[in-house]
This record gives structure tokens, sequence and C-alpha cells, in this order.
């Protein structure tokens, strides 16, 4: 990542997402939104150095995904990039 000082911007973002994606009633834009919430999660896993932070986003992705139905994919994204936990 280009700024990795931005990951606390960026976490308060994807929950802003997140939690703004069950204010829609059009279940396309809840989705959307769901899975735009998810890519910037997992941008702040990959990308910040903060255990806080992180452990904040590895929480954040572990529900959408969940929400969506998605468990194996968590499991597989615990394995391969959250492992040092």
């Amino acid at each position: 990542m280009e700024y990795p000082s931005d990951m606390p911007w960026l976490i308060n973002l994807a929950c802003v997402v997140s939690n703004r994606s069950f204010e829609y009633e059009d279940s396309a834009k809840h989705i959307a939104e769901q899975e735009k919430a998810i890519k910037l999660f997992d941008a702040v896993i990959k990308n910040c150095k903060d255990d806080v932070i992180r452990g904040n986003a590895i929480l954040g992705i572990t529900q959408l995904l969940g929400w969506r139905g998605r468990k194996e994919e968590d499991t597989r994204k615990r394995r391969i990039h959250y492992v040092h936990i």
C-alpha cells in the first residue's frame, strides 16, 4: 500500500460502509456495499502493521463474510493471510 499511515482511516471507512449497508432496502445495493467493505477490510489486514487495527479489520471481515454466507472463504483467508495474528 502506498500510504501505510492511512490504515486508521481505511478501517474507519470500512466500518462506515459496512454499517451503512444495513440501511439499504434494495438488496443489490446492500450486497454491493458489503462487498465494498469486505475489500476495504481485506486491504487493511494485508497492509497494516498495527495489531489492534488489524484485529478489528479481521473481526469486521469475519462478520461480513459470515453474513454473506461465505464461511469457507473466511476460513481460507484466515489460514492464508491472518495466521500470524
